[in-house]
C-alpha cells in the first residue's frame, strides 16, 4: 500500500503542477493506470475534469 500511495502522490503532484492541463482536450475525461502490486492488480483513475484521484 505504501508503494501505491507513493505512486498516487507522484501522479497527483504532477497533475497539480502541470500548467498545460487547461490545454488538454475536453473529450479526455480520465487517465487510467494499472498497478500490479503483490500479485494483485489495482486500478488508479484520475479524473482530469474533476481533479480527483481514487484507487479502485
Amino acid at each position: 500500500m505504501i508503494q501505491i500511495y507513493s505512486v498516487k502522490n507522484v501522479l497527483w503532484n504532477y497533475i497539480r503542477g502541470n500548467t498545460l492541463l487547461n490545454e488538454i482536450d475536453l473529450q479526455v475525461q480520465s487517465l487510467r493506470l494499472e498497478i500490479t502490486f503483490a500479485k494483485r492488480q489495482f486500478y488508479a483513475e484520475i479524473g482530469l475534469s474533476q481533479g480527483c484521484f481514487r484507487i479502485l
